[in-house]
C-alpha cells in the first residue's frame, strides 16, 4: 500500500524539515503566461516541458508543497512517464492527480502549447500521438494554487476554464468538491496506476460505490450514502430531486460532507421534509496538529484518509467503509474470487476449491476440477450456509423462488452462471457469473450455492465436525424448470399411448404418468377426512368449491392427530362441468392445466400446489392456505370479509403497493423466468390470494397456456377466447395474435382497481362517464387531477398522517397509476413487459409519461332483445381508434347490458 501512495520511502525519518520548503529552484506560486509567450515567440507551438526532465517541476503552488511535473513510474519490467500533480517534500513525492493514468508516455514525450487551433494545451508522445489535452482553448495562463488545484484561465474570464479538481483520478483533496455525475476511479493495484475496478460516483441523492469486474464493465453498487437520511435505497440516490448535492472533503479534516450547492429546489425541500440537511461520512482521525491530509479510493474499493506531517511522516489515518461496516469482508476484493471471508476477516477456500496463490490467501480460489459446459446439466451445487454477497444488497434479484433448488435450477440453465444466492425469507434469487469475497456466516437468511463438477461424499454422523457445516445439493437433469419444456409434448405422448382406449381414468393416469414431477397424491377418502366431510367452505365459484382442511405431508394420507401438527390447506373440489373446457381444436382439462403448470414451477408469488386427487369422477386440487383470502374482498367496498363492519376496513396504501409489486413479480416469473413461458389469461383480484402477511400469490391456472420461449404469439384460430370480461385485452376482440401482453393488460386493470378501490365497471357511479374506471381515470389524468382516481378512503386516512409520509404515498400513487396506464394501452406492443413493470414499481426505472389516448374495453352480453357488444370509452378524447360496435349510451339495451356486465364482474 505504501508503495502506491508514497513512491519513495527514503528519508522518511528526515521529514522534520518543513513541508512548505520549496524543493526546486522554480519560483513558488508560478504562473505560466501562455498568451504572452505565444505573442513574444511568434511560434506555432511552445514546449513547456519534456518527459526527460523529471526533476524539474513545470509549476509550483504558492507554498511550494504542490508541483506539476513529469514523473517516472515503474511497473513490471519497464519505466514510463506520467504527467502528475504531486505533493512534494524534501525526500518524498506523493501522487495526487494524473493527466495520463491510462496512457503512459515515453521519455521523449513533450507538453506543448499549440498556437493553432485556439491555443490548446497538448501532451504528445514521442511518436507524435496526442495522449491528453484538456478542454480549455484560447489559454491565457496556467496556475497551481495552494490547495493543489491546477487550473487554466482564458482571456475572457477569471473563472477557471478547466481545473484538475474537476478532472478526477482517485484522490480527493481538502476543499475539493464532487458535483453530480463526477466520478473518482481507483487504481488497478497498489503498483499499477491504471483505472481499476472501483468507482465512487456522485448521484443526485448521494454517493454510490460501484464495482466492475466483467469485460462489459457492468457497474454493480456495493455501498452508498444518501443525502436524506431516511432514504436508504439505491433508487433514492439515483432519482432524488436534490440534484445539486456535492461532496466536500472538509477543511477541518473531519470527513466528507454531502451538502447542497446553491438553493434547494422546492421538490428537494419536500424530499427533505422542508428541513435542509447535510449528511456525510465522518472520519475519526488518529492524528492532530498541522500536516497534509487527503483521501483516496484505494484499489480494494475503500475510501482511505492519509496524513503526512513532520512528526509522524506518512500515515494511513482511517478507512471509511471498513470503519462503517466494522469488517473488511464487505469489500468485494478483500479475499478475491470464490473465497470466503470469515467473521475475524481471514480468507479461505470452500471445499472443492484451491488457493490461486498458496502464499497469498487474498488472491482468491479456483475449482480443483474446472467446469465443463458440455456436461453442464450434470453439474451440482455446493451450499455455503448463512453466507451473503456484497451485490445482493442493491442489485435486483434475478427471480424469486420459495425453494433454493428452484434458484439453482435457474443457474443451471446457463453455463456461465457459477454461483447462486437464495434468501429463504424473501425468496430472492441472485445469479452471478463470478463472485468475490463471500461474506461467510454473515446472514442466516441467505445461502450461497457454488457450481461444481462433482461432489465429495457427504460426511456421516461420525465425520469431521467442521466438514458437517457443508451441505451438498445435487441438481438432476429432470429438474422442475426443465420439466416445463416437456409439458407441450406430454399431451401428444399420452394421447398416442391411448389410441383406441376411451376410458377417461386411463387417459388421466397416462397424462399424470408422463409428467416428470408431481406433487403428493391423496385418496378421496383421505381428503374427505382432512376436510371433515368437506364441511367448512371457504368460497365457491363456477369451477367448484374450496374447503378448509388439515393434511400431513409426511405420509401419503392424512392422519388423525392434533390440528397443530398438520398443515392447513385449501382444498378445491372441481365440479364435473369444470373439468373439461374446449381450447381451440384440442381438449384440455382445468385439472390437468393446474397440475402440469403449478406442479412443475415454484415461486414465492405463485400459489403453491401442495397435492391433488384423481380418483374416479373426483378431481381435487390442494393449495397452500391463504389466510387473508382474495384481493377483491379487501379493496372493494361492502365486500370486505362479508361483515357489516367491513366498510371500516381499509387496506393500507403500503400494503396495496406491496401487493402490486408481488403480483408483478409473479407474472414476470411466468413470462420470462420459466423455460417455456406461461400465460395466465385470467389475472383479476379474485385470483390474487393473500397470505397471513398479505404477500400476494397468483392463483387459478385453469386457463393458463404454455408457450415456447421462441413463440412470440398464438393465433386466435388456434385457441378459444378465454379470460374474465372486464380484464380481457383488446386484441381478443380485434382478432389479433395473443401474447403474454394480454396478462399485462389484465394486470393494469387490477392496478387501477387496487388504487381506486372500485371495480373497473360500476353502473352505480354518479354519471355514465364514471362507469368505466380506465376511461374516467384517463380523463382525470388529462385534466391534471390524477389523484382523483385514488380510493377516497385512502385519501381520508392519509389526510391525518404526517406530511412526509403523505407526500411519499402520493408520489407512489401517481407512479402506480401511470404504470397502470402503460399496461392498458390498446396496442399490445406499447405495453411494458412485466419485468419492466417490476423495475418501475421498485423505482429502478423512471416511469415515462404514458400516452393518454382513448381507452376501450369490450364486453359481450345478452339483453332482453338481442345480443350486444358494449364498448366503453373515454369521452374526454376523440374516437381515434377502431370504431366500436356500440358506444355506451343511455339506451335501455346498452344500459341493461352494462348492468348485467356489472353483475358479472362482482367479486365472488
Amino acid at each position: 500500500m505504501a508503495d502506491h501512495v508514497l513512491l519513495s520511502l527514503a528519508g522518511v525519518l528526515l521529514m522534520k524539515i518543513l513541508l512548505s520548503t520549496a524543493v526546486v529552484s522554480a519560483t513558488a506560486g508560478d504562473v505560466l503566461h501562455v498568451r504572452e509567450r505565444l505573442v513574444a515567440d511568434n511560434a506555432t507551438e511552445i514546449v513547456l516541458a519534456d518527459a526527460r526532465n523529471t526533476n524539474q517541476p513545470i509549476l509550483l503552488s504558492g507554498g511550494g508543497a504542490y508541483a506539476w511535473q513529469f514523473f517516472p513510474v515503474t511497473y513490471g519490467e519497464g519505466t514510463s512517464q506520467r504527467l502528475l500533480v504531486v505533493l512534494s517534500t524534501l525526500f518524498n513525492t506523493t501522487i495526487l492527480w494524473m493527466a495520463n493514468r491510462n496512457h503512459p508516455v515515453s521519455s521523449n514525450a513533450t507538453l506543448v502549447i499549440l498556437r493553432h487551433p485556439s491555443s490548446r494545451l497538448v501532451l504528445r508522445d514521442g511518436n507524435g500521438t496526442v495522449v491528453w489535452s484538456p478542454s480549455a482553448t484560447n489559454i491565457s495562463s496556467i496556475t497551481m494554487n495552494n490547495t493543489g488545484n491546477l487550473y487554466i484561465l482564458d482571456d475572457e474570464s477569471t473563472n477557471p476554464q478547466w481545473q484538475s479538481f474537476d478532472d478526477l483520478s482517485d484522490t480527493i483533496l481538502t476543499g475539493q468538491r464532487l458535483r453530480v455525475n463526477h466520478t473518482i476511479t481507483a487504481s488497478l493495484s497498489w503498483d499499477d496506476w491504471s483505472s481499476g475496478h472501483y468507482m465512487l460516483r456522485e448521484e443526485p441523492g448521494g454517493i454510490v460505490f460501484y464495482a466492475s469486474f466483467d469485460a462489459q464493465q457492468n457497474m454493480v453498487p456495493y455501498a452508498l450514502q444518501n443525502y436524506v437520511e431516511a432514504n436508504t435505497s439505491l433508487a433514492s440516490a439515483l432519482h432524488s430531486a436534490c440534484n445539486h448535492t456535492d461532496i466536500i472533503y472538509n477543511e477541518d479534516f473531519s470527513g466528507f460532507t454531502l451538502a447542497q450547492e446553491g438553493a434547494a429546489s422546492p421538490q428537494c425541500l419536500k424530499e427533505q421534509n422542508y428541513i435542509p440537511k447535510t449528511r456525510g461520512f465522518i472520519f475519526t482521525s488518529r492524528f492532530s496538529g498541522e500536516g497534509f491530509r487527503f483521501a483516496r479510493l484505494t484499489p480494494d474499493g475503500d475510501i482511505t484518509s492519509f496524513f503526512i506531517s513532520n512528526s509522524t511522516g506518512f500515515q494511513l489515518d482511517s478507512q471509511l467503509l471498513v470503519g462503517h461496516y466494522g469488517t473488511s469482508c464487505k469489500l468485494p476484493s478483500y479475499c478475491g474470487v470464490n473465497a470466503l471471508c470469515s467473521a475475524v476477516q481471514t480468507c479461505s477456500c470452500p471445499q472443492l476449491f484451491e488457493a490461486i496463490d498458496p502464499n497469498d490467501a487474498t488472491q482468491g480460489c479456483r475449482l480443483q476440477t474446472p467446469l465443463n459446459c458440455s456436461i453442464s446439466m450434470e453439474h451440482q451445487f455446493l451450499q455455503v450456509q448463512g453466507s451473503d454477497y456484497f451485490a445482493n444488497q442493491y442489485h435486483p434479484p434475478r427471480s424469486f423462488a420459495d425453494k433454493a433448488e428452484d434458484c439453482t435450477n435457474l443457474c443451471l440453465q446457463n453455463c456461465s452462471c457459477t454461483a447462486a444466492f437464495h434468501n429463504n425469507e424473501t425468496g430472492a434469487c441472485y445469479l452471478y457469473e463470478q463472485v468475490r469475497t463471500i461474506d461467510y456466516l454473515s446472514n442466516p437468511s441467505v445461502n450461497a450455492f457454488l457450481r461444481v463438477s462433482s461432489l465429495p461424499a457427504v460426511p456421516g454422523e461420525g465425520g469431521n465436525a467442521s466438514s458437517s457445516r457443508w451441505v451438498i445439493i445435487g441438481v438432476s437433469i429432470g429438474s422442475s424448470v426443465l420439466a416445463i419444456i416437456l409439458v407441450g409434448l406430454l399431451t401428444w405422448i399420452w394421447r398416442k399411448r391411448l389410441e383406441g382406449n376411451e376410458e377417461s381414468d386411463t387417459e388421466e393416469e397416462a397424462f399424470l404418468g408422463a409428467l416428470p414431477r408431481l406433487p403428493p397424491r391423496f385418496t378421496y377418502a383421505a381428503l374427505e377426512k382432512a376436510t371433515e366431510g368437506f364441511s367448512k367452505t371457504l368460497g365457491s365459484g363456477a369451477s367448484g368449491a374450496v374447503y378448509e382442511g388439515f393434511l400431513d405431508f409426511h405420509s401419503a394420507a392424512a392422519r388423525t392427530r392434533a390440528q397443530h401438527d398438520l398443515v392447513r390447506v385449501a382444498v378445491k373440489k372441481l365440479t364435473t362441468s369444470s373439468c373439461t373446457i374446449t381450447i381451440g381444436n384440442a381438449s384440455k382439462t382445468q385439472f390437468r392445466a393446474e397440475v402440469a403448470t403449478l406442479g412443475n414451477i415454484n415461486h414465492v408469488n405463485l400459489i403453491q400446489l401442495k397435492g391433488f386427487c384423481a380418483e374416479g369422477p373426483h378431481r381435487i386440487l390442494i393449495y397452500e392456505f391463504a389466510e387473508n383470502g382474495s384481493l377483491d374482498k379487501w379493496i372493494f367496498p361492502r365486500q370486505n370479509m362479508g361483515s357489516p363492519r367491513a366498510e371500516a376496513i381499509v387496506l393500507p396504501w403500503d400494503v396495496r403497493y406491496k401487493i402490486a409489486v408481488d403480483t408483478a413479480k409473479g407474472l414476470a416469473f411466468l413470462h420470462e423466468e420459466c423455460r417455456d413461458k406461461v400465460v395466465h389469461f385470467d389475472v383479476k383480484p379474485q385470483n390474487i390470494l393473500l397470505n397471513a402477511k398479505f404477500r400476494a400469490k397468483i392463483a387459478d391456472f385453469g386457463l393458463s397456456k404454455l408457450m415456447a420461449t421462441h413463440q412470440g404469439s398464438i393465433e386466435q384460430s388456434m385457441m378459444a377466447m378465454r379470460g374474465t370480461p372486464g380484464y380481457m385485452a383488446p386484441e381478443w376482440f380485434y382478432n389479433l395474435p395473443i401474447t403474454e401482453k394480454s396478462d399485462v393488460f389484465s394486470y393494469g386493470m387490477v392496478l387501477l382497481e387496487l388504487v381506486g378501490g372500485r371495480k373497473n365497471l360500476n353502473t352505480a357511479a354518479e354519471t355514465i362517464d364514471n362507469w368505466y374506471l380506465p376511461a374516467w381515470a384517463v380523463k382525470q389524468a388529462k385534466g391534471g387531477a390524477i389523484l382523483d382516481v385514488v380510493d377516497n378512503r385512502l385519501m381520508d386516512y392519509l389526510s391525518s398522517q404526517p406530511h412526509e409520509e403523505r407526500d411519499r404515498a402520493l408520489t407512489k400513487m401517481k407512479r402506480l397509476i401511470n404504470v397502470a396506464f402503460w399496461c392498458i394501452q390498446v396496442d399490445a406492443s406499447t405495453r411494458p413487459t412485466m419485468t419492466t413493470v417490476v423495475l418501475m414499481l421498485e423505482e429502478y426505472l423512471q416511469v415515462p409519461d404514458p400516452p393518454l389516448g382513448t381507452t376501450y374495453a369490450a364486453f359481450t352480453c345478452s339483453s332482453s332483445s338481442s345480443k350486444h357488444s358494449v364498448w366503453l370509452h373515454s369521452r374526454a378524447t376523440p374516437e381515434d381508434h377502431i370504431p366500436p360496435p356500440y358506444a355506451l349510451s343511455n339506451s335501455s339495451d346498452a344500459k341493461s347490458c352494462a348492468v348485467e356486465m356489472d353483475s358479472m364482474l362482482s367479486p365472488r
